[in-house]
């Protein structure tokens, strides 16, 4: 900004000079003559910076006044620098209306003065006044000599993970330098030899003063620094930690330093969004697509393609019907931030496809940390309506069965030795004796099949947090953090589902089903960390977690089946859990003297054990028939009843060593060597059992029995015997497999800074990677199994080059090569019922890994520290890519996997996020946004976000392996042409409210591939909208209101011009409390 004293302001322009007088034409030589007298005697300034805090926290747009004029406003850094006349004078700062601080001066000529004030909500501001000359706050020591100069440098780091913080405001006492760090965290500055003290500031960091820097003439100072980040309180639900590590300043910082392709969510942002859950956050993402509330398809790319990392550390899945973590199991409250890395760097696993999505949870905090919050929500069709339920267990608001839907005793004596389900006969001398078979069927049945209709209550939810630390000594610290939350919620739904087939007319309705469902979903976690720090270079972290997730469905569809009415039924009750326990290392090494190269060096290391399960006790499935007259038959065909217990449990051992050697050459040459070291162990076991009531006698046809309304009074102790129904096994030969896995991996990384001008960042990483999944049958246990075994050692590459066009604006090129191999799913010939299609659906043991190949570019511009625009491309090349294919059997599709031939991805994304202030400028030019009342609106409170992202991709499948297939060419299964998010925010000066408004759609993507004729099915777009409003009531209170899902749009999924899906997800409203004395 270009700034001028009050006379020179006055003097006109050039171009008015055009419209005065010749008279005053005239006396403009005589004006200027006195105004250089006037200059040439009066006293010379002094300079003032002005530093100004919340806490420890830069308080931006705060008013400061020298005798009551205004001077400015402070920056986003919380920093103003003003000029000011030589003599006494008072200055005061205002917040708002309000004077919030105020100290009279004593200025010198020519004095450089700096003025550091913190307010605090209970007590009176500290003002510390840095000077060269004594007036007023406290002296720091000045230069003792105006002989020859020296340099002062350094390199500024996160204390955190080391990272450098670019754009830190370097201020040094008795001068008017402002020095501001590189991209690669470095500053300089000449200074006249004596002793000085700095005080630097960066967006997102805590400020740090330091005091007696050592100046000596002709040689060079290297002071190196480490920032820690700044305190406040975050604005969302139970806020774990009082610190800004997940501040948007600080995430946008890592992603512009970061070598690779990233977007990064932090708590910050994640709480003005209000989304309870990972995946519900990560759906405002450039390019991301949420999918069935849980899972994210990263650039258009199914989930398969998608990997997640908890705190660095691969993960198993509890779902086995997916190959990754459904999103939805990790609550906001226990996040940091959420990295999604879109460019592959040798430092990560190499299973890579469109990205790698990185969970950060939170530490223990820096001060006494206590919140509890406690909410109720309701959801429009649902909540005060009539619902299916189940004749469940009495602890199912839990979340845990309490042993009504296990297995029988015999049964599940049965399963562990491995037999099964029979009959005793002479060949068969370990089975059951016909009473003791009626025995089981009657405990199986005893009343648990009937679906009732109940009233379904509103959605609850319940959160604690608390957390401490401690310094011991000088060095010693620890501290704890610890949390809880449970949450209640339902959905009831009214679908509409067809299936169709080919047929000369075109499509021929083939089944059409009205569904009624009830989904009852409890979620529950545990969080516990713990920690001791050794200054600032050594930290030790015990982080243990438990996530749960149980879905309770009770569902009814009536229609036609292949021309026969039917009502069928569905109860489910499935346990999904997590339990990680990780024990982390943090070790920082300064070099002690003076080496002329090495910096340093640092090691971190990781261990994690984690547990995944997903337990699905007593799924039952039953048919009745409506016949011609009318009656309702409980079905005898063979799919007229199915029981089965399904348990899956999946454990990993994952050890990550790494080491960093940062070096320089020169000013203009420096970096950093890399080396890291991964191993895990994984491994699975699953089982099905499934069961049948067949009709074996007569009473099981007795009509009079078939037509009662109930399948529990069918089922009773009277008709289940050798004359009536007889349960018996049905589990498939394929119902059981066991899977392991070993992976070690070395990458090799070398980042280098050139000129501070541009970045490289090379890697290589190998893998070789052993698994194999064994698949059995209990029902023939002398079969040999089948057995599917990978064995391969891959060389993955990656170079990433970053160009500083200046400190605003920069421009990212990559290129990697990785792979996607095949889960353990997908490789056992067990059958599942895929979720979203409910197809029988098996894997295919012949599969093979996918080879990608990446390219990237993206530009970038930085308003601010946290304003930016980025525009990226990319392209994705795949070779023997997995997709989904749907085959013909028994009457009715299945869906299994194979390798396609070849496929592309690629794409455009556009990115932006700006504060509003700048609407300011324009309403105060414009009478007509005067007129509108624009001008009224402080627009410094209001701040938009938006993202886009276009997406194209091509699919060449295999003839020989998908001649099925009605199309051999076309778009990748979950791709979406487009990805759109818009959130305008609103956060008033103090804090005390905060508003959002979010939309998110995406374009039409293929659910399920067209086979024999048949089109494609595609999920329609549809737009979702969303508000969200905090009021903080006092100190301690606050209270959130969210709105989901205003527009209610139609669900629909569409196969030509039919429709094979419908329905909607109903408008929701919440409302939370939360208290927090601290």
């Amino acid at each position: 900004m270009r700034r001028c004293a009050l006379d020179l302001c006055l003097m006109p322009t050039p171009r008015s000079l055009r419209r005065v007088s010749a008279r005053q034409r005239l006396l403009l030589p005589l004006a200027a003559l006195t105004l250089g007298i006037r200059l040439a005697i009066a006293a010379e300034p002094a300079s003032l910076s002005v530093l100004l805090f919340d806490g420890d926290t830069p308080l931006p747009r705060a008013e400061v006044l020298i005798d009551d004029t205004p001077l400015g406003r402070t920056d986003g850094d919380g920093a103003l620098r003003l000029s000011v006349p030589a003599g006494n004078h008072r200055l005061s700062i205002r917040r708002g209306d309000a004077e919030v601080a105020a100290l009279d001066l004593q200025l010198a000529e020519h004095e450089d003065a700096e003025l550091i004030a913190t307010l605090y909500p209970d007590a009176a501001p500290s003002l510390f006044l840095d000077s060269a000359l004594k007036h007023g706050g406290a002296v720091a020591q000045t230069p003792t000599s105006a002989g020859p100069p020296g340099v002062l440098s350094g390199r500024i780091v996160s204390i955190e993970d080391g990272k450098p913080v670019a754009g830190a405001r370097v201020f040094i006492s008795g001068t008017p330098l402002d020095v501001i760090s590189d991209g690669n965290g470095e500053f300089s500055a000449e200074l006249v030899a004596g002793s000085y003290s700095l005080s630097i500031l960066a967006p997102g960091f805590a400020a740090q003063t330091l005091d007696g820097i050592v100046i000596t003439g002709e040689q060079s100072t290297v002071r190196d620094l480490q920032l820690a980040p700044a305190g406040m309180e975050l604005p969302e639900y139970v806020v774990l930690e009082p610190f800004v590590e997940g501040s948007l300043a600080a995430f946008v910082e890592e992603r512009r330093n970061s070598g690779a392709v990233t977007d990064i969510l932090g708590a910050e942002q994640i709480a003005r969004a209000g989304d309870s859950d990972a995946a519900g956050a990560l759906k405002r993402v450039t390019g991301l697509t949420l999918v069935d509330g849980k899972f994210i398809f990263v650039r258009g790319l199914g989930e398969r393609y998608s990997s997640v990392l908890l705190n660095g550390a691969q993960i198993p899945s509890p779902d086995p019907t997916r190959r990754v973590i459904p999103l939805d199991l990790f609550p906001t409250e226990i996040l940091q931030g959420v990295v999604v890395q879109k460019t592959f760097s040798a430092d990560m696993p190499g299973e890579f496809g469109g990205g790698t999505i990185q969970l950060r949870t939170k530490g223990f905090p820096d001060e006494p940390l206590f919140k509890v919050a406690l909410g109720a929500g309701w959801v429009d069709g649902t909540t005060g309506k009539q619902g299916l339920r189940e004749f469940g267990s009495g602890s199912d608001i839990s979340g845990f069965d309490d042993g009504r839907r296990a297995l029988p005793e015999v049964l599940e004596d049965l399963r562990q030795r491995g037999i099964f389900l029979r009959q005793r006969t002479p060949a068969n001398p370990n089975g059951l004796t016909p009473s003791e078979l009626e025995a089981v069927g009657e405990d199986l049945a005893s009343g648990r099949y009937d679906i009732k209709r109940q009233s379904i209550g509103p959605d609850s939810n319940f959160a604690l947090a608390g957390g401490n630390s401690w310094q011991f000594t000088d060095r010693w610290k620890a501290g704890f953090l610890a949390s809880f939350r449970h949450s209640q919620s339902w959905d009831s739904s009214d679908e509409i589902r067809r299936e169709f087939q080919a047929s000369s007319a075109g499509l021929a309705l083939r089944n059409d089903l009205d569904v009624q469902r009830s989904i009852r979903e409890v979620d529950a976690s545990g969080f516990l960390v713990a920690g001791i720090d050794y200054g600032d270079n050594h930290k030790l972290r015990v982080t243990n977690m438990i996530v749960r997730q149980t879905e309770n469905e009770a569902r009814i569809s009536t229609g036609t089946q292949t021309s026969q009415d039917v009502e069928r039924s569905l109860i489910e009750w499935i346990e999904n859990e997590l339990k990680s326990r990780q024990i982390s290392g943090e070790h920082r090494f300064p070099i002690v003297g003076e080496l002329p190269v090495l910096e340093g060096a640092s090691f971190d290391w990781l261990y994690t054990f984690a547990k995944a399960g997903r337990f699905a006790p007593f799924t039952r499935e039953y048919r009745f028939d409506i016949q011609d007259d009318g009656r309702r038959l409980f079905s005898l065909n063979n799919d007229s009843n199915t029981t089965s217990f399904a348990d899956l449990n999946d454990s990993s051992h994952t050890w990550d060593i790494g080491a960093h050697l940062p070096f320089r050459f020169s000013d203009a040459i420096n970096g950093e060597l890399g080396v890291q070291v991964n191993r895990v162990n994984r491994s699975r076991d699953s089982f099905v059992r499934r069961f049948f009531f067949v009709a074996g006698g007569r009473d099981a046809r007795d009509p009079d029995l078939l037509a009662l309304d109930s399948l529990d009074a069918i089922l009773n102790a009277d008709s289940i015997g050798p004359t009536g129904f007889r349960l018996t096994e049905i589990t498939q030969p394929s119902d059981t497999y066991f899977a392991e896995q070993r992976l070690d991996a070395e990458g090799y990384t070398l980042n280098l800074s050139l000129w501070q001008t541009v970045n490289l960042n090379l890697g290589i990483r190998n893998e070789r990677n052993l698994q194999n999944v064994t698949t059995f049958s209990v029902l023939r246990p002398n079969d040999p199994p089948v057995v599917a075994l990978l064995d391969t050692t891959d060389h993955l590459p990656s170079l990433a080059a970053t160009w500083l066009i200046s400190d605003k604006q920069q421009l990212r090129l990559a290129y990697s090569e990785t792979l996607s191999r095949p889960d353990f799913r997908e490789l056992s010939t067990s059958t599942f019922i895929d979720p979203l299609l409910d197809i029988v659906t098996f894997g295919n043991p012949d599969l093979k890994p996918t080879a990608i190949t990446h390219y990237d570019a993206r530009w970038e511009y930085y308003f601010s520290p946290t304003e930016s625009v980025s525009l990226a491309l990319f392209r994705k090349d795949f070779t023997q890519p997995i997709e989904k294919q749907l085959v013909p059997g028994g009457g009715s599709l299945l869906l299994t996997l194979e390798n396609a031939e070849s496929a592309t991805n690629q794409g455009v994304e556009v990115d932006g996020y700006t504060q509003l202030g700048f609407v300011n400028g324009w309403a105060q030019g414009s009478k007509a946004l005067q007129w509108l009342g624009v001008d009224t609106i402080d627009w410094d409170q209001w701040n938009i976000a938006a993202n886009y992202a276009y997406i194209e991709s091509d699919i060449v499948l295999d003839p020989l392996k998908s001649n099925f297939n009605t199309n051999l060419n076309r778009a990748l299964e979950g791709q979406s042409s487009y990805i759109v998010n818009l959130q305008l925010g609103y956060q008033s000066g103090d804090g005390q409210r905060e508003a959002n408004l979010l939309f998110n759609t995406s374009g039409k993507r293929i659910v399920q591939v067209g086979v024999d004729g048949l089109p494609d099915v595609f999920e329609q777009p549809f737009g979702q909208l969303d508000f969200t409003f905090k009021q903080r009531l006092g100190d301690d209170w606050s209270v959130r209101l969210k709105l989901r899902n205003l527009l209610d749009p139609k669900v629909e999924f569409t196969q030509g011009s039919e429709t094979t899906r419908a329905f909607r997800k109903g408008r929701e409203i919440a409302l939370s409390f939360e208290w927090s004395p601290f």
